[in-house]
């Protein structure tokens, strides 16, 4: 995505991650925050919670929705997050998830 400079400075911060897991079943993915957030799951949208919001959870269990991203069992899925800051105050997020992830590099104990 390109932003010209003035959209650029609508936020004041944002963090994004992107990484492949492998879907096993039973796999779970719950975000909790107070700004906006947008999840992927291969390239489709998983979670929208856009906007300031008091905290809010939302939670995602692949096995419920695994036909929208079209991956089988055993087979990685690319997850993509998406949370930047709308205000000059901070904001906070939490991300809990069972996620095997994998081709992610050297993991810091």
């Amino acid at each position: 995505m390109a932003w010209t400079p003035e959209e650029a400075n609508t936020t004041s911060a944002s963090h994004r991650s992107a990484h492949e897991f492998k879907y096993g079943g039973g796999e779970t993915f719950t975000f909790t925050g107070d700004d906006d957030l947008w999840v992927f799951i291969n390239a489709s949208w998983a979670i929208d919670l856009g906007g300031l919001h008091p905290e809010v959870s939302k939670t995602i269990t692949l096995d419920a929705s695994a036909a929208c991203w079209g991956s089988p069992r055993a087979a990685p899925i690319r997850w993509t997050c998406f949370t930047p800051n709308d205000t000059p105050t901070p904001s906070n997020f939490r991300v809990d998830t069972n996620f095997t992830f994998v081709n992610c590099g050297v993991i810091i104990p």
